[in-house]
């Protein structure tokens, strides 16, 4: 006799999350914005696909998750705990880039040779932690490697695999005006301090110009103008 397969549920499909998981101590260690992140990726895990989970803008944007920086913190958490493992790590290609992949631990994961992912069973990382002081306390080192660089579980560039991003500054251009003179440039303990031109105000030379009388314009008088002046005066008197 032929098996029949399950029926379908009429609703549609459906996000499952165990019990065991809900109330586990990495389940409990995570903030709720970490909780909702780890339903929005659970949502597109189905029958075949489990390690080929991404975690893109594109793909989570329409679940409220928009920002990059709250996706890398979700994520380092969701990994610290063991929630999830990272199948293939991210890289920039000529044909552009090529994205993170990710596996729930809680199941199984089956082979993908398109994308170079091999078959697991479900490994439980998140079943180790006996407290949730020590989840949390795993997330917190997590995100402390991230940004310390001295951090003594951090590992180095060559060791995660990405490459030391360098950027030139440019000098400023800098000029010093009338009223305010540029100052020196502090150089490095190997470079000596070099001093910029320095243009300066001369004051005392505003200060002796401001205080000269303004000079008198003499006013030449002739015998000519002074007649006809008394004519003008003489015909605005007369009554």
């Amino acid at each position: 006799m032929a098996r029949q397969a399950p029926p379908k549920d009429p609703r549609g499909g459906h996000l499952r999350l165990y019990h065991e998981v809900q109330d586990s101590a990495a389940w409990l260690a995570l903030t709720f914005t970490e909780q909702a992140f780890y339903l929005a990726i659970r949502r597109q895990l189905n029958s075949h696909n489990n390690g080929s989970i991404e975690a893109t803008v594109e793909k989570l944007a329409a679940h409220n998750f928009a920002s990059k920086s709250t996706i890398f913190k979700s994520l380092r958490a969701l990994v610290a705990v063991g929630l999830i493992e990272k199948t293939r790590q991210g890289l920039m290609t000529y044909g552009g880039k090529v994205c993170s992949l990710y596996r729930f631990t809680d199941i199984e994961c089956f082979d993908i040779p398109k994308k170079a992912i091999t078959a697991r069973r479900a490994t439980n990382e998140w079943k180790s932690w006996k407290t949730r002081e020590e989840a949390a306390r795993a997330i917190l080192d997590a995100h402390e490697r991230s940004v310390n660089p001295l951090h003594p579980n951090r590992k180095s560039s060559a060791e995660s695999g990405f490459a030391k991003n360098r950027c030139k500054v440019s000098e400023p251009n800098r000029s010093g005006s009338p009223t305010e003179p540029e100052t020196p440039v502090c150089g490095s303990p190997a470079e000596p301090c070099l001093t910029s031109p320095v243009r300066l105000a001369n004051h005392a030379d505003r200060l002796e110009n401001a205080r000269k009388p303004a000079p008198v314009l003499d006013i030449i008088r002739s015998p000519e103008a002074d007649a006809h002046t008394a004519t003008w005066f003489a015909s605005r008197t007369h009554f």
